[in-house]
C-alpha cells in the first residue's frame, strides 16, 4: 500500500465522515443547533465527531447517580401529575390509595418518590379532571397502557444512549395521542421530554467543557481526540492537551529560528518531565525553564533543553542544563544556552553531568559556554586541578606515618586530548639490611666484606655494582620480588653501604658501644600515573592516589611486613654466600626433617618455621583441627542458654571472658602461656625420670635446658581452640551440643638463636614421642572453666529445686511490689498473682515446670541476671482469676521441646524388670489377631563411653534398657575401639517397640537419644538406620473395622451421613500417613492394603482431619460460589466418596482425589475422614 492510499484509508477510519454534516446524522434540531453553537470556532468534522459521541452516550457515563435520579424524578413527577391514568371512568373505590413523597434530599428518598408516583405498588390519589378527549372512555387496559409508556420513558432515560431518547420520545408521545389523551396534554408531555433532554445536554456540555474548549482551539484538533469511543477518554486527552498549552507571558526570548526560552514558573514539571524522559524537577529549590520550539500543523511545542536556575552561593546560578534522558544537549542548542547566560544574569554555572550516562559529554559543552561567556564553572579544569592540590596536600598530612618509605603525588602538566587532569604517584621504598660485617671496602667491582682489622672474609661472596651483575643480584636475592610487591609499575633499584649501629639485644651488657656494622641500603622506586575522573562522573584521583599509598603501608611499610621483607633478604644473601649464616638458616635442614616425625608437619620458609601438631586423627592434613575429647554437658547447656539473649556463643563467652573469643576460635597470649606451662611441665618430669633412671645430674640435652621459663617457649606457642556448636537440623529449637577442638602450632623465628631452636627440636621430638600431652594439657586448660560453670549451674539448680525457693520470691515479690499492688497498680498487682500463683503451684511442679517458673518468671520479675520482665508480652497474661499464666503450657511444652524429652511416655512401666520387658513383648507378638498397633525396631548407637566417669558396659547396657520402650540392649565388642587414653568407642544394639502412631523417628530423638544422655560417661557419637523387625500390627493383617459413624464422622444432626456397621471395632490407634510412607519405603510394608467395602464407598482407613490438612494445597482450587454449594451438599450428605492419598516409595505422601472434602471437613470442624491409600513406585 502506498503512502498516499494508506493516508486515505487511515483517514477513513476516522469516525467522520466527509459527505455528511452535524444535521445529517440523526440529531433533534435542539442538539444540532447546541453543538453548532458550542463549537463556534471548529470545523464541521468536530461538530459531526461530537453529535456522534452524543448519541452513543449515556446518561450514567457523566451524570453523578444523585444528578441522574433527580432528572428522571422531575421528568416523572410532572408526566405522572398530568396524565392522572387512574382516573377516567375507574371507579374510585376500586383504587388503592397512597400518597407521593417528594423528599429528594438523598439517593434513597428520589427511589422511594419515584415508587410514590406510581411506577411500582402505590398509587396516586383520585383529584384530577378526566384528561381524555371527549366521547374516550377510559378502562383499565388503557391505564395500563398509560402506565406501561410511562415506563419506557423512565427506562430509556436509566438505561439507554442519548442518541436513542428522541425516537423514543417520539414514540411515547405517539403511543399517548393513540390512547385518546387531549392535545394539549400530549403538548405538554412534549414539553417536558424536551425539557430533560435540554438538562440532559447542558449537563453533558459542563462535564466534556475541556473538549469542547480543546476543539474551539484549532481546525487540526479533531484529529488527536477522534479515535475516541467514550467522552471520558476524549475529554481526559483534552485535558491533557490543555494543561501544556503555554501562556504567551511566559516566553522569555524568541529566536530567529523559531525556538524560544519559556519560563515554566516551578521547580517542577511533569509534562516537561514526560517530554524530555527526566525527572523534570529541580535539585537545588530552583526554577525550571525549558527552550522549546512549535512543530506540526497544530504548532504545538518540543522541548530541547531545561534548565534549572535559582540563587547560588554565586548569585543566579544555572544548577541544571539537561538534554532528553538527562543527556548533554545538543550542540545546536549552545548558542541558546550562551544567550540565557548572558541576558539572565547567571554568575556561576554547577551542570556536570550528573544523572547522565556520558558525563564526559557535559565537560565539551561546558568548555563552549565558558569559552563564550564570562561565569563561573563548576568542575572546570582549572577549579578541579585547584580542588585536587588541596585533597592531596591533605592527603600528605596523613602520610607523615611512613617509617621505611615515601610517597610522593604530583599533577602532571600533561592534559592529553581532552583537557583530561594526571597524577604522577611515586613510592620509594628504603631497607636498611644489616649485613654483620665488622668492616667492608669499595672497589671498581663491587663490595667486599672486611674483618676488623682490614682483611677480606673468606667464604663470602662480593656485591656487585656494576650493572649487569647487580641487576642477578637483585633476582638472587629477591629484591625484585619486594619491588614487586609495590603499587604501580617497578623502577629503578639503587644499592649503597654505609656502617652503622644494628638493633642492640636486650641482654647485651656490654660496657663499650654495641658496635657498627655494614649495612646495605636498598632504595626501590615505582611510579603510577593517575586520572582524575571526578568532572565525568567517575573516580577521583585522590582516592586512587589514598590507595596508592596505603598499599605502600599495608605491602610494605607495616612493621611486621617490613621486617619479614628484611629477614627474607637476610636469608637469601646468607644462601648465596654474601652474609655469614645464622642459627635459623644453618638449622633449616634440621627443621625441615621434623616432617619426617609422625605428629608433626613443617612449613620452612627464609622468615621462619612452623611446626603444626597432627596426630592420625586428621590423616596428616595440615590445618585440620583436632578433636579434645570433651563436650560441655548438656545439663550445664540447658541451662545457661535458658536466658533470652543466650545461646552456646555465649556459653563460650562465660568459659573464656578474658581471651579473644568469637563463635569460631578462642586465642590469646595467656591461653598460649598455659599450654607452654603445662608441656613444660611434662617435659621437666619426663626429663627428671630419665636422669632418675640413669643416674644423671643434668637434662640429656644438656644443663642450658634446665629450669627454662615457661613464657620463653610461651612466645614461640600458638593454641586456638575452636568451639564446635551442632543443632539438630530437624529440631532447631532443642539445645545444640557444644565441643572443643584445638589446633597447636610451634613457630621458630629468623632471629631465633641456636639454643631457642635447640629446646624446639627436643620438645617436639619428645611431644612426637607422647602425642597425648598436648590433648592432656589442652583438655586440662578447657575443663577448668568447664568444671567452675557445671558448678554454677548445680548450684542455680540446687537453690531453683529447693521448695523454700518459691517462699523466698513471693516475699522478696511481696517487698517489692506488694504495696504498689494493693494500692491498684495492675501492673504490680499481676505480678503478684503470678508470684502467688507460683508459690501456690511450686512445689507440685516437676524439675522442668519449676525451670520454667525460675527462669521466665522468678529471674526476670526480679531482674536478677540482668533478665527483663515485659509486663505486656505474652509472658505476662494471666488468668486473672487464678493468676496462672495464661502461656504457661506453652512454655512448659517449648522447654520439654527445647531439652528433647518430649512428653512423658506411657508405652512401658519406667521400672520394668528386663523379664518383665521380654515378657510382655513375646506376649504381644504371640497374639494371633491383637487390636493393637506393635512394631518393633533395630538400631545401632555408637557412643564414646569415658571409663573414668561410666560404669561398666553391663551396667550401661542396665541403664539403657531402663529407658522406656527399650526392649533389648546388645554391646557389639568387634566394633570396640579406643577413642582417647580415658574414653573408647562402644556400639550398643537397642532394639524398641512402638505402639500406634508414633513415629520411628520421632521415638528415637524425643525418647531414646534424650534418656541416653543422662547416663553418665556416655556421649552420642553416631547411629545407624532404623530397620523394622517385625511383620505383625501395621501390615497386611490390619484391616478398618470401625464405621464411618463410630470413627467420629456423621456426628451430630448430620442427617444425610451414612452409616456402615458391617465391620468390627477398628484396631487404634492407626497409624499416621507419614509411618505408613516409611513403612513401604524402607521395608516394602503396605499397611492397610486391602480396603473395607462399606456401602457404596471403599476406604483403607480413617485418618484425622488435622493430618490429611498438612498435605492439602495452601489455596482452595475453586471460586467461592463451587466451595459454598459443594460445602451445603457435604453439610447434607457427608462424604460420599474417600480422599484419596497416594504413596511413594521415595517416601512422599500426596492427595490425589478429593482433596476438597478436607476443606469441607476442617470447616465442619469433623475430626476424621475415610481415605483410600494407594501404594506407588514414585510420588
Amino acid at each position: 500500500m502506498n503512502n498516499s492510499n494508506d493516508k486515505w484509508f487511515r483517514y477513513l477510519r476516522e469516525n467522520v465522515r466527509i459527505d455528511e454534516g452535524v444535521r445529517d446524522i440523526g440529531l433533534t434540531e435542539m442538539i444540532a443547533d447546541f453543538i453548532e453553537s458550542a463549537l463556534y470556532d471548529a470545523p464541521e468534522s468536530a461538530k459531526t465527531w461530537m453529535g456522534h459521541m452524543w448519541k452513543r452516550t449515556h446518561l450514567h457515563q457523566y451524570m453523578p447517580r444523585i444528578q441522574m435520579q433527580r432528572l428522571r424524578f422531575e421528568t416523572m413527577e410532572p408526566l405522572l401529575s398530568a396524565l392522572d391514568y387512574w382516573t377516567g371512568g375507574t371507579k374510585s373505590d376500586e383504587l388503592r390509595s397512597a400518597k407521593v413523597t417528594t423528599n429528594t434530599d438523598s439517593p434513597t428518598d428520589v427511589n422511594q418518590a419515584l415508587q410514590g408516583l406510581g411506577l411500582d405498588e402505590p398509587t396516586p390519589d383520585v383529584q384530577f379532571e378526566s384528561i381524555l378527549k371527549e366521547g374516550i372512555q377510559w378502562n383499565r387496559e388503557k391505564a395500563d397502557r398509560t402506565k406501561q409508556v410511562l415506563k419506557n420513558i423512565n427506562r430509556t432515560i436509566k438505561d439507554d444512549a442519548l442518541g436513542k431518547w428522541p425516537r423514543a420520545f417520539k414514540r411515547a408521545v405517539k403511543n399517548l395521542s393513540k390512547l385518546g389523551l387531549k392535545s394539549d396534554v400530549v403538548e405538554f408531555v412534549q414539553e417536558v421530554l424536551q425539557n430533560t433532554e435540554d438538562r440532559a445536554w447542558k449537563a453533558f456540555e459542563t462535564r466534556f467543557r475541556d473538549t469542547f474548549t480543546f476543539l474551539n482551539m484549532h481546525p487540526d484538533n479533531i484529529r488527536v481526540i477522534n479515535e475516541f469511543t467514550l467522552m471520558v477518554g476524549a475529554d481526559e486527552k483534552a485535558e491533557e492537551e490543555l494543561s501544556e498549552m503555554e501562556d504567551p507571558d511566559q516566553i522569555v526570548h524568541t529566536f530567529d529560528d523559531g525556538s524560544y526560552w519559556y519560563d515554566l514558573d516551578k521547580g517542577s514539571c511533569d509534562i516537561e518531565g514526560e517530554r524530555m524522559g527526566h525527572c523534570g524537577a529541580g535539585q537545588s529549590g530552583g526554577t525550571l525553564f525549558s527552550l522549546r520550539k512549535p512543530e506540526g500543523k497544530r504548532g504545538k511545542s518540543k522541548s530541547f533543553v531545561t534548565l534549572e536556575m535559582g540563587d547560588g552561593e554565586q548569585g543566579e546560578t544555572l544548577f541544571q542544563i539537561k538534554g532528553r534522558g538527562n543527556s548533554a544537549p545538543p550542540e545546536a542548542t549552545w548558542d541558546h544556552i550562551v544567550w540565557f547566560i548572558d541576558n539572565m544574569s547567571i554568575q556561576a554555572v554547577e551542570e556536570q553531568g550528573e544523572y547522565s550516562d556520558n558525563p564526559e559529554d557535559f565537560l565539551e559543552m561546558n568548555d563552549y559556554l565558558e569559552t563564550y561567556t564570562n561565569v563561573n564553572f563548576a568542575g572546570n579544569r582549572q577549579t578541579r586541578v585547584d580542588e585536587l592540590e588541596n585533597e592531596l596536600q591533605n592527603l600528605g598530612y596523613e602520610m607523615d606515618g611512613l617509617d621505611h618509605s615515601e610517597v610522593y603525588f604530583e599533577i602532571s602538566d600533561y592534559e592529553g586530548d581532552g583537557g583530561g587532569i594526571y597524577v604522577d604517584a611515586t613510592v620509594e621504598a628504603i631497607m636498611q639490611i644489616n649485613l654483620g660485617w665488622p668492616m667492608f671496602f669499595q672497589t671498581k667491582g663491587g663490595y667486599i666484606a672486611m674483618d676488623k682489622e682490614g682483611n677480606p672474609l673468606t667464604g663470602l661472596q662480593m656485591i656487585p655494582t656494576n650493572w649487569s651483575e647487580q641487576s642477578s643480584f637483585e633476582s638472587d636475592v629477591g629484591l625484585d620480588t619486594v619491588l614487586d610487591e609495590l603499587p604501580g609499575e617497578p623502577g629503578d633499584i639503587e644499592l649503597e653501604f654505609k656502617m652503622l649501629q644494628g638493633v642492640v639485644p636486650d641482654d647485651y651488657d656490654g660496657e663499650e658501644e654495641y658496635p657498627e656494622t655494614a649495612h646495605l641500603i636498598v632504595t626501590m622506586r615505582s611510579s603510577s600515573t593517575i586520572e582524575d575522573e571526578e568532572r565525568t562522573g567517575g573516580y577521583s584521583a585522590t582516592s586512587e592516589c589514598a590507595s596508592f599509598f596505603q598499599t605502600v603501608l599495608d605491602e610494605f611499610d607495616e612493621e611486621d611486613k617490613y621486617k619479614q621483607y628484611v629477614r627474607s633478604i637476610q636469608a637469601e644473601l646468607q644462601a648465596e654466600e654474601y652474609m655469614q649464616q645464622n642459627a635459623y638458616v644453618k638449622d633449616m635442614g634440621k627443621l625441615e626433617k621434623i616432617n619426617d616425625l609422625k605428629h608433626w608437619s613443617v612449613h620452612v620458609d627464609s622468615s621462619e618455621a612452623k611446626l603444626t601438631f597432627i596426630d592420625e586423627k586428621n590423616d596428616g592434613n595440615v590445618g585440620n583441627t583436632l578433636p579434645t575429647g570433651l563436650a560441655m554437658p548438656t545439663e550445664v547447656m540447658i541451662y545457661l542458654t535458658a536466658a533470652e539473649r543466650a545461646d552456646a556463643n555465649s556459653v563460650v563467652r562465660m568459659m573464656f571472658p578474658n581471651y579473644r573469643t568469637s563463635a569460631r576460635m578462642v586465642t590469646g597470649p595467656s591461653l598460649d602461656s598455659q599450654v607452654a606451662t603445662r608441656l613444660n611441665d611434662a617435659y621437666g618430669s619426663a626429663q627428671r625420670a630419665k636422669m632418675v633412671a640413669s643416674g644423671q645430674e643434668e637434662f640429656e640435652f644438656g644443663p642450658q635446658y634446665q629450669a627454662k621459663p615457661a613464657m620463653e617457649l610461651a612466645k614461640d606457642i600458638q593454641l586456638v581452640i575452636y568451639p564446635k556448636v551442632r543443632y539438630d537440623v530437624r529440631e532447631p529449637e532443642r539445645v545444640p551440643t557444644l565441643s572443643f577442638d584445638f589446633f597447636f602450632q610451634i613457630r621458630v623465628d629468623f632471629d631465633d638463636d641456636v639454643e631457642e631452636i635447640d629446646r624446639v627440636l627436643a620438645m617436639a621430638k619428645h611431644i612426637n614421642d607422647n602425642p597425648t600431652i598436648v590433648r592432656e594439657a589442652v583438655r586440662d586448660i578447657i575443663a577448668v572453666p568447664m568444671s567452675e560453670l557445671n558448678d554454677g549451674v548445680q548450684a542455680r539448680k540446687y537453690l531453683m529445686l529447693n521448695p523454700n525457693t518459691a517462699v523466698t520470691y513471693y516475699n522478696e515479690m511481696d517487698s517489692k511490689f506488694g504495696a504498689s499492688a494493693a494500692a491498684g497498680n495492675d501492673d504490680d498487682e499481676r505480678r503478684m498473682l503470678i508470684a502467688m500463683w507460683i508459690r501456690d503451684n511450686y512445689a507440685q511442679m516437676d524439675e522442668i515446670e519449676k525451670f520454667v517458673a525460675y527462669y521466665k518468671y522468678i529471674e526476670p520479675m526480679l531482674g536478677r541476671a540482668g533478665a527483663v520482665f515485659r509486663i505486656f508480652g505474652a509472658n505476662a497474661a494471666i488468668n486473672p482469676e487464678t493468676g496462672e499464666p495464661r502461656s504457661w503450657y506453652d512454655l512448659v511444652q517449648n522447654e520439654r521441646q527445647r531439652r528433647g524429652v518430649g512428653m512423658a511416655s506411657s508405652e512401658a512401666p519406667v521400672n520394668e524388670s528386663i523379664e518383665d520387658q521380654i515378657a510382655r513383648i513375646d506376649a504381644l507378638l504371640n497374639e494371633k489377631e491383637s487390636p493393637i498397633d506393635l512394631r518393633i525396631y533395630s538400631m545401632q548407637i555408637g557412643c564414646s563411653v569415658n571409663k573414668d566417669v561410666g560404669g561398666a558396659e553391663m551396667e550401661i547396657e542396665t541403664q539403657i534398657r531402663g529407658i522406656p520402650g527399650v526392649t533389648t540392649v546388645k554391646s557389639l565388642p568387634d566394633l570396640k575401639k579406643p577413642m582417647t587414653p580415658q574414653a573408647d568407642y562402644n556400639v550398643f544394639e537397642i532394639k524398641f517397640e512402638i505402639l500406634g502412631a508414633k513415629n520411628r523417628v520421632d521415638f528415637r530423638d524425643e525418647v531414646v537419644f534424650p534418656a541416653l544422655r543422662t547416663v553418665p560417661g556416655v556421649n552420642i557419637v553416631d547411629w545407624s538406620p532404623i530397620h523394622r523387625t517385625n511383620v505383625r500390627g501395621t501390615i497386611r493383617t490390619v484391616r478398618e473395622r470401625k464405621s464411618l459413624t463410630e470413627a467420629g464422622f456423621g456426628d451430630g444432626d448430620w442427617a444425610g451421613a451414612r452409616s456402615y456397621n458391617n465391620s468390627a471395632p477398628l484396631p487404634t490407634p492407626s497409624l499416621s500417613l507419614h509411618a505408613v510412607a516409611e513403612d513401604w519405603a524402607e521395608g516394602g510394608v503396605m499397611p492397610y492394603d486391602m480396603p473395607m467395602d462399606a456401602g457404596n464407598m471403599q476406604y483403607s482407613v480413617m485418618i484425622p482431619t488435622e493430618e490429611l490438612w498438612k498435605y492439602a494445597a495452601s489455596i482452595y482450587r475453586g471460586d467461592k460460589v463451587t466451595f459454598d454449594g459443594a460445602y451445603r451438599s457435604f453439610i447434607e450428605n457427608g462424604a460420599t466418596l474417600p480422599v484419596y492419598v497416594a504413596v511413594g516409595k521415595n517416601g512422599r505422601v500426596k492427595i490425589t482425589g478429593n482433596e476438597d472434602l478436607v476443606w469441607f471437613a476442617r470447616k465442619a470442624g469433623l475430626e476424621q475422614l475415610p481415605v483410600f491409600i494407594s501404594y506407588q513406585r514414585q510420588v
